[in-house]
C-alpha cells in the first residue's frame, strides 16, 4: 500500500483568474488533485464558485475555505475589531466568526465545512469551529518553528511579521484541548480534528536558521536562493528527505502550496527574480511531482482524503512522530533526530555527540491560546527547557574525563547507526567511535532510548580500552531555562533538588544568587516548577553519583544540573541516566538546604572540569552576519554547529580575509 501522500494546495484569487487557470492546466497534465483554498471575499462571487465547483465535479478537486473574514462578515457577525489572522481575534469574536464561517460555508460552498485552511489556529478557534461545524475533519493550521528567527529576519517593507508558533509538531497530528500546538494524549483530550502543517519544512534549517526559506513552497525556496531557473535540485533533495521519514512513521506527507500573485508582474512579492523565472521554476517543480505520482512513488490526494486515511490508521490517538534529518542544503554532515509525542518534543544532534538541543515538556500541560484578550496575545510558542539557538548555551549533554583530559561529547561528531521501534519506545543506536584522550584510547558506544511516558535514557559505554584498571569519570549535564523566547527570563521560585540514594532531597529555591548545592551518594537531581506543577529530573541507574545543582545569576539566567560518577575501568564501563518529566504536586521548601553555598565558595567544576573547549577560531560565515560561534575541530576539519560551515584552517583564514576586505572597501 502506498502510504506517501501529496497535498497540492492552490490559493485561488478571482483577481488573477487567468493565472489560476494556467496553474490548474499545468496540474491537469499530471492528474494532480488540487485543494483550492478560497477566501470569503472570492467565495461571495457566484461565478467563482461555479468555476471551482466544476473543477470539483470534473476532476475530483477539493474546495477549502481560507478562514479570513472580509469586512462584510465582520459587520454581519457584530465583530468590532480587525486582525490579520482568525487566531488573533478575541475569544468572543472567534465564537461569532466560527458561526459566521459555518453559515457562509453552507450557503456559498453548498455543503457543511469538512476541511478548512489558514496559517495557524489556537485551541479556541478549533473548538468553536467544531461546535458550529461538527463535520469538520481537518484543518491546515500549524506552522513548524514559525516565530522568533523568522520575525528577527523578516523585512517585508512596512510589514512586521509576528506569527509565533514554535515548539509544535512538524507532522500531522490531533491537537490537544487548551493548546492546539501540542498533540493530544487521548481521544478525550483531543480537539477532534486532524491538524496538517502549513507547508513541509526542512528540519535542520528550520531550527538552525529560519523555517520560511526552507519549506516546500517554491516562492520560499526562490527567495532563499536555494533554487533558480534550470536548477531545483535542492527542492528535490528536500522532497526525498521528507518522504524518507516514512521509515519511522509508517507514512510520508508532503505539501505543495502556492499563490497566483507571485506569478503576476507588478504585484508585490518578496523575491528578486523575474516572474517568468518563478513560473518556470514552478512548472519544473510540478513536473517533478507529477512524475513522482505517475510512477507510483507518491499518491495525490485531497486534504479530506488524507485526513480520513489518518483517522482510519490512527483512530484518534496520536502516534509518536520521528525524523532523522540530514543537512541537505550544505555538505556539513549534520544530522538531527526529532521526536514528538503527547509528553515531549525533543531534538538530539548526532553531530554533537547526541546532545539535547531542544526540549518542550508537553506533559506539563501548558495551556496557551492567542488573541487580543488572552495573556499570551500573539505568542503561541510552547515554553522550552532547552533551546540551543535562542538560548545558545542551554543544552543536555554527556562528558567524560579520561587520560587527564575532559571530553565534551557535544564537540564530537557521531553518526546514527540505526533506529529501532520497540514496544516500550524508540532506540537510537549511534555508530561506535574510537576516541583518544591523553594517550588513552577507547571505543565509545552511545545509545538513546526514548519512551512514550515523557522520558528518555542516555547510555554511554566504554569498550576496548587501551589500559585496564584506570578510573574514568562520567557526567550527564543539563543547562536549562524556562522561556518561550530568546530573551532571558527570570526563574526565581524554581526549586533545584539533589536527591540521595535513600530518596532524601536537598533543595534550594532559585533567587538569582549564584549558589551551588553538591551532594555525594546521590541518585538524581531535578528542577521543579511550582507554578506549572511539574518536575524535570535526571536519574542515574544504580546510584552512587555526585549530584550538583547550580542557580544562575542575573547575568547568567540559567540553572545547571549534573550527575557525575567515577567508574573503575576493566574490560568496559557504562553510565546510564534517565531524563524525564513528572507532573506531580510541587511544594516549595520553607528553607534551603545547608549544603547550598555561595558560588564563590564552591569549586567551579562546570567551568574548570566540564567546560567548553578552548578552540580559539570562530565561524567566518557567522561573523559575516555579525554573530559569534566558536568552531569545533576534529581531524583538521573545522565546523560550525550553527550555520553548517565546514572547512580546513586555511579555509577559515581565507574567509576571515574576505571579511576584512569589507572594511578595506569602506575607506
Amino acid at each position: 500500500m502506498n502510504c506517501r501522500f501529496l497535498n497540492y494546495f492552490w490559493h485561488y484569487k478571482k483577481d488573477h483568474h487567468s493565472m489560476c487557470e494556467r496553474v490548474i492546466r499545468k496540474a491537469r497534465e499530471w492528474n494532480l488533485k488540487i485543494t483550492h483554498m478560497v477566501g470569503v471575499r472570492d467565495a461571495r462571487d457566484p461565478a467563482v464558485m461555479e468555476f471551482l465547483k466544476e473543477q470539483e465535479r470534473e476532476h475530483g478537486d477539493e474546495l477549502a475555505i481560507w478562514l479570513d473574514p472580509d469586512r462584510q462578515m465582520l459587520v454581519d457577525a457584530g465583530v468590532d475589531e480587525f486582525q490579520p489572522f482568525f487566531t488573533l481575534y478575541s475569544k468572543d469574536a472567534k465564537r461569532r466568526l466560527a458561526e459566521a464561517f459555518s453559515v457562509f460555508h453552507e450557503k456559498s460552498f453548498g455543503s457543511p465545512m469538512r476541511v478548512a485552511t489558514g496559517f495557524n489556529f489556537d485551541a479556541d478557534c478549533v473548538e468553536t469551529l467544531r461546535v458550529f461545524s461538527p463535520s469538520l475533519k481537518g484543518i491546515m493550521g500549524t506552522v513548524f518553528e514559525e516565530g522568533i528567527a523568522a520575525g528577527h529576519r523578516h523585512r517585508y517593507f512596512d510589514t512586521e511579521w509576528v506569527n509565533w508558533l514554535e515548539g509544535g509538531p512538524w507532522n500531522p497530528y490531533y491537537p490537544r484541548k487548551g493548546n492546539a500546538n501540542v498533540p493530544a494524549a487521548s481521544v478525550d483530550e483531543s480537539l477532534g480534528v486532524v491538524m496538517v502543517p502549513h507547508l513541509s519544512r526542512d528540519l535542520v534549517q528550520s531550527f538552525d536558521q529560519r523555517d520560511d526559506f526552507n519549506s516546500s513552497q517554491p516562492m520560499d525556496r526562490l527567495r532563499g536562493k536555494s533554487i533558480w531557473e534550470g536548477n531545483i535540485e535542492t527542492l528535490k533533495r528536500f522532497y526525498q528527505e521528507t518522504l524518507a521519514q516514512e521509515e519511522f512513521n509508517g507514512y510520508g506527507y508532503y505539501q505543495f502550496l502556492e499563490s497566483p500573485h507571485n506569478y503576476i508582474p507588478g504585484a508585490a512579492c518578496i523575491f528578486d527574480e523575474p516572474r517568468g523565472e518563478f513560473a518556470q521554476v514552478c512548472d519544473d517543480y510540478v513536473d517533478f511531482l507529477g512524475r513522482e505520482v505517475a510512477e507510483g512513488r507518491i499518491k495525490t490526494v485531497s486534504m479530506l482524503e488524507f485526513c480520513e486515511w489518518f483517522n482510519s490508521r490512527f483512530k484518534g490517538v496520536n502516534p509518536p512522530a520521528m525524523a532523522k534529518w540530514r543537512d541537505i542544503r550544505r555538505a556539513s554532515g549534520k544530522e538531527y533526530f526529532w521526536y514528538a509525542d503527547a509528553c515531549q518534543r525533543a531534538l538530539f544532534a548526532s553531530d554533537r555527540g547526541g546532545a539535547l538541543l531542544d526540549f518542550r515538556p508537553y506533559a506539563a500541560h501548558i495551556d496557551k491560546v492567542a488573541g487580543n484578550d488572552s495573556p499570551s496575545l500573539w505568542d503561541m510558542n510552547h515554553p522550552f527547557i532547552v533551546q540551543n539557538r535562542h538560548r545558545y548555551t542551554t543544552i543536555g549533554k554527556g562528558m567524560m574525563k579520561a587520560g587527564g583530559r575532559t571530553i565534551d561529547l557535544s564537540e564530537i561528531k557521531l553518526e546514527i547507526g540505526r533506529v529501532e521501534k520497540k514496544a516500550d519506545g524508540t532506540l537510537v543506536r549511534y555508530v561506535p567511535k574510537r576516541i583518544e584522550s591523553g594517550g588513552f584510547v577507547f571505543t565509545l558506544d552511545s545509545q538513546l532510548k526514548i519512551r512514550p511516558d515523557g522520558s528518555f535514557r542516555t547510555t554511554r559505554r566504554i569498550l576496548n580500552p587501551s589500559e585496564r584498571g584506570r578510573k574514568i569519570d562520567f557526567c550527564e549535564y543539563l543547562r536549562g531555562t524556562w522561556s518561550a523566547h530568546d530573551l532571558p527570563q527570570g526563574f526565581a521560585g524554581l526549586v533545584l533538588n539533589a536527591v540521595s540514594s535513600g530518596g532524601q532531597a536537598q533543595s534550594l529555591v532559585c533567587a538569582h544568587r549564584g549558589r551551588v548545592l553538591r551532594l555525594d551518594g546521590a541518585e538524581a537531581c531535578s528542577v521543579a516548577f511550582p507554578k506549572e506543577q511539574f518536575l524535570f529530573e535526571i536519574r542515574c541507574l544504580g546510584g552512587g553519583c555526585a549530584a550538583t545543582v547550580r542557580e544562575g545569576t542575573l547575568f547568567q539566567t540559567f540553572y545547571e544540573l549534573s550527575l557525575e560518577k567515577t567508574v573503575k575501568l576493566d574490560d568496559e564501563a557504562e553510565f546510564s541516566v534517565d531524563w524525564r518529566i513528572r507532573r506531580i504536586p510541587i511544594a516549595v521548601p520553607g528553607t534551603d538546604s545547608p549544603l547550598a553555598v555561595h558560588g564563590c565558595d564552591a569549586p567551579l567544576r562546570f567551568k574548570t572540569e566540564w567546560g567548553p573547549s578552548d578552540n580559539p577560531y570562530r565561524c567566518p560565515w557567522c561573523l559575516g552576519d555579525e554573530r559569534e560561534t566558536h568552531l569545533l575541530e576534529e581531524n583538521g576539519l573545522y565546523r560550525c554547529v550553527c550555520c553548517s560551515f565546514s572547512g580546513t584552517l586555511d579555509d577559515v583564514k581565507r574567509e576571515y580575509q574576505i571579511l576584512r576586505s569589507r572594511y578595506d572597501a569602506g575607506r
